[in-house]
This record gives structure tokens, C-alpha cells and sequence, in this order.
């Protein structure tokens, strides 16, 4: 099972976001929602789902019995830790997996359709819900280690993409302050001859690289630039716990965290190509050298991107070729 993140309002999980909390919750959605309903038969079943998803419309959950009071007693019975106004909240929103399409009934109202507690356990082989019934607990467990995984693997991408966004746009305000510092001044006009002025290579610091490749750093800019890189690809491949398969690993290992980080990464390179760009006023490094390092930070974005889409592609698609995203993702790789 590869969960996919949420992403239903802009932002980091972990920092304001946290999409699958109340984990019970989500667990007792995710452990059923792959079941057949009543009025699931008449859908065409010809383009497959994928990421748990059903044949089933939201009408068709809004108005089927078996569905909601199946739902409403995993949740009675599993989130007892939770307000009864959490669960109402969780229950508007994710009840039929769709906030638009209310449910027929509320959380309580499906409580008391439940005419006697329910005995019969699901079990793996079962494909259709068709009475009330108890959650499979090992699917259940299964699927609560998915979902607290994920959740940590999502709030440690953000965490690090958060790090690279503050590395880039705090390190010319450290690196101009410490020239303020007593004793540091005398210092750094030391070490100018040796990092600010000479080109990393030869004379191509006034002169274009072939290949449209750009202008060559300074060694100092040529120190930052590496720097920077070795600190993406480093937080690219550290600090994993979870995966399901080989396969999923390769996915988890680069997948997500390179999308995060081209999500971070985004504003820093339009920070640095402006010319209204604050940290001109902020340190004492020249528009020419923020111009450079955007074409570096550009570079390094673009890897992200395109690893992150690379990965994609064998994982979803053909299933999501159709969705707008992909579409507008798409259009943007292609060459013009």
C-alpha cells in the first residue's frame, strides 16, 4: 500500500497541516473504503484505482446503510479517546469522502441505526460490505503503522525543506553580519583575495561558460553553491524508517522529499532573480551575485523536479494521465 500525501491547503505537514489526524479516524476510513458496496455494481470498472481508492461514487457511501454504521461503530469503538465533537467534525468532512456530499445521517443518528452490536468480523477475502461489521484488527493495525509512518515521514520532509529554506536565505545575513563582529573584519579582508575575487575557473568569471551553461562562481559563491548542494542531497537521503517493499523504499527514499524540497526551493529562487529582492538590504552581497546563485538554486530545483516526475511516471501512470495536474505537470516538462 503506497499512502500519498495530502495536500489540502498550501503548506508543510507537520507545521499547521496534519492530514491524517485523528489517526483512528482516518484508520477506520482507510480500512473499509476499499469494500464493495450495494450500489458500487453499477460503476465501470474498466480504469482501475489506485491509493485505496473505490469504485464507489460519495453519493453512493452518502446514502448506504451498511457503510455508515460500519464506519460510525470502528469509530465509536476505536477512537474512544476522542470528543464526540471531533468525531462529528471528522464525520462531516470524511464521511463519505467528499466534504460536499453530506451523509445521510450524522455520527450519532448512524449510532442508533445500529439496532445490536455487531459480531461479524471482516476478513481478508471479504470484498463486499453488506451488514454492519467489526473492522479487521490486523488491517486495521496495518494500516494505523502506514498512516503514523507517513505522517512522520511527511513531517521530517517538511522539517527539511523548512532547513534549506532558512540555509538559503539566512546564510548572506550571517555571513554580512560577521563582518561586523569585532576582530572578524580584519579577518575576512584576509581571506577576499582568496574567496571573493578569483574566478573557480581560470578567467570565465567575466566570460560564458559553453554549452549555455552560465557564468562560472567566484571561489567563495563556488563554496556556497556546493555547500548547498551536498546539504539537498544529504536531506534527500537521510532519516528514513518506513517503507513496505524494496520498490516503495526507492520511492519513499526520493519520491516525496524531492517534491518538498523543489516546493521549497521555489521561493528561494525567485527571491534571489529579483531585483526587489530584501536581502540586497539586508547584507552587502550585489544583485550580480543573487543573480548567480538563482541560476545555481534554479539548477539544483530543477534536478528535484525532474527526479520527483521520473518516479512518478512508473507509479501513477497511466491511472492519473487524465487529472489536471498531471496534465499541467506534464506540459511544463515537455520541451517547447
Amino acid at each position: 500500500l503506497l499512502i500519498q500525501p495530502v495536500w489540502g491547503e498550501a503548506g508543510l505537514v507537520g507545521f499547521g497541516i496534519y492530514p491524517y489526524s485523528p489517526y483512528c479516524a482516518y484508520t477506520c476510513l482507510r480500512s473499509i473504503e476499499g469494500l464493495m458496496l450495494a450500489c458500487s455494481e453499477a460503476m465501470d470498472m474498466s480504469g482501475m484505482m489506485i491509493h485505496g481508492a473505490t469504485a464507489t461514487p460519495t453519493e453512493c457511501r452518502a446514502q448506504d446503510t451498511p457503510w455508515l454504521t460500519t464506519l460510525a461503530w470502528c469509530l465509536k469503538t476505536k477512537c474512544d479517546d476522542l470528543k464526540t465533537s471531533q468525531i462529528e467534525a471528522f464525520w462531516e468532512q470524511q464521511s463519505t469522502e467528499d466534504p460536499t456530499v453530506p451523509a445521510k445521517w450524522g455520527y450519532e443518528a448512524a449510532l442508533l441505526n445500529i439496532t445490536e452490536a455487531p459480531t461479524h468480523v471482516l476478513t481478508a477475502a471479504d470484498e463486499d460490505l453488506n451488514f454492519t461489521s467489526i473492522v479487521n484488527p490486523d488491517t486495521y493495525q496495518a494500516l494505523w503503522n502506514t498512516l503514523t509512518s507517513v505522517q512522520r515521514e511527511n513531517v521530517v520532509e517538511g522539517a527539511f525543506g523548512i532547513a534549506i529554506f532558512v540555509t538559503g536565505f539566512g546564510t548572506p545575513i550571517v555571513l554580512t553580519w560577521l563582518g561586523y563582529v569585532p576582530y572578524m573584519s580584519g579577518l575576512l579582508d584576509k581571506v577576499r583575495p582568496f574567496l571573493v575575487y578569483p574566478s573557480l575557473i581560470g578567467t570565465y568569471q567575466v566570460l560564458p561558460l559553453p554549452y549555455l551553461l552560465g557564468s562560472v562562481p567566484t571561489v567563495g559563491q563556488g563554496i556556497w553553491i556546493f555547500l548547498f548542494f551536498i546539504l539537498n542531497l544529504i536531506l534527500t537521503a537521510v532519516n528514513y524508517e518506513w517503507y513496505a517493499t524494496k520498490e516503495k523504499e526507492v520511492a519513499a527514499y526520493i519520491f516525496y522529499r524531492t517534491g518538498v524540497f523543489a516546493f521549497v526551493l521555489l521561493p528561494l529562487m525567485l527571491l534571489f532573480s529579483s531585483r526587489n529582492n530584501i536581502l540586497l538590504w539586508m547584507t552587502n552581497w550585489s544583485h550580480s551575485t543573487f543573480v548567480l546563485l538563482h541560476r545555481w538554486v534554479a539548477r539544483i530545483f530543477a534536478l528535484h523536479v525532474l527526479i520527483h516526475s521520473l518516479i512518478a511516471l512508473p507509479l501513477y501512470y497511466p491511472a492519473q494521465a487524465k487529472e489536471e495536474y498531471w496534465i499541467r505537470g506534464a506540459s511544463q516538462l515537455s520541451p517547447s
